[in-house]
């Protein structure tokens, strides 16, 4: 037999670039969404936002504002040791995540 060429033209697909929310400097999810964590090099944490969940933190801050305890034996939670003026900034900070989310479109 002869040692002719084969061609095949196979034709290019455009994939479409989907995008997909980097949640490094945290973020807001209100919506069944893809998302990528843990991009940051750090641990994360992605928790529901409801009563059961942050229940623990908030006791923590409003033990802590108030100047109460810090948890007893039975706690399920870490203390974090905050000056007021930290919590004022993490406040403005979930506060501005929530605002900007919000106009995203993902709350």
């Amino acid at each position: 037999m002869g040692g002719g060429e084969f061609g095949l033209t196979i034709p290019t697909i455009e994939i479409p670039k989907i995008p997909v929310p980097e949640l490094a400097a945290g973020g807001i999810v209100g919506r069944d969404q893809l998302v990528r964590v843990g991009e940051g090099g750090e641990k994360e944490m992605v928790a529901p936002l409801n009563k059961q969940t942050l229940a623990p933190f908030a006791e923590m801050i409003g033990n802590f504002m108030s100047g109460g305890n810090q948890g007893g034996n039975d706690s399920d939670y870490v203390m974090v040791r905050a000056n007021k003026q930290d919590l004022t900034n993490l406040y403005r900070q979930l506060f501005t995540i929530k605002k900007s989310e919000t106009i995203r479109g993902a709350i």
